[in-house]
């Protein structure tokens, strides 16, 4: 896993953390992750919220003059309140896409957009699962990640950006970040915990690629 700066959110790794969920913030983000140099390589940004918080009006002010209003139509906004949701919502994304990249790869002439999920309140999806069963909300967070990096695996054109506010920044070490890399996730996130946000410090550590 690597730390970069927010000028690389046009290049997204497979799974990478961003610790800003401010409407002015995700609206640039959304707006930034929308404009591929390559103008032919559509992309579709899947917003998922646990409290439908897309942030409309800072994304119309983000948009760069004359943009064509079909952008409008390559975002899918969707509200997802537990786990349980979400890993029926990706399963479902990462079969479409799959099926658009063996469509690509046999020559039938379709092209694999690029597809982009953003995951916004994931905290309060595990939360709210966690109320239920701790260990049930574990195994359904852990499928749903291992599903999404298999995802961003076999396609550079399927990639995820997990964002948690800023003062969830779990301030991983150096050494963690090192050891983030062959580790696999043994331990669910505890309650109390000396180093950061656990929810978020636990995803940084087992899952994610890239801290941006």
């Amino acid at each position: 896993m690597t730390t970069t700066t927010s000028s690389a959110l046009g290049d997204l790794d497979i799974l990478s953390v961003y610790f800003n969920d401010s409407a002015d913030t995700l609206g640039e983000i959304i707006v930034s992750l929308m404009a591929p140099q390559d103008q032919l390589a559509a992309r579709t940004v899947y917003f998922i919220d646990a409290m439908d918080r897309f942030p409309l009006n800072k994304f119309r002010e983000k948009l760069p003059p004359r943009t064509e209003p079909e952008i409008y139509d390559r975002i899918r906004v969707i509200v997802c309140l537990d786990m349980q949701e979400l890993a029926t919502l990706v399963q479902k994304l990462v079969q479409t896409a799959q099926r658009d990249r063996i469509a690509s790869q046999v020559g039938s002439g379709a092209h694999q957009g690029r597809v982009i999920i953003i995951l916004n309140g994931l905290e309060i999806m595990f939360r709210n699962s966690s109320l239920r069963s701790a260990v049930q909300a574990h195994a359904v967070l852990k499928d749903c990640m291992l599903r999404l990096r298999t995802a961003g695996n076999a396609s550079s054109e399927f990639r995820t950006l997990v964002v948690f506010p800023a003062d969830q920044n779990s301030q991983i070490s150096a050494t963690d970040q090192n050891q983030a890399k062959s580790a696999l996730p043994r331990k669910r996130p505890k309650r109390n915990s000396a180093e950061g946000n656990p929810f978020s410090t636990y995803l940084c550590k087992y899952y994610a690629d890239c801290i941006l």
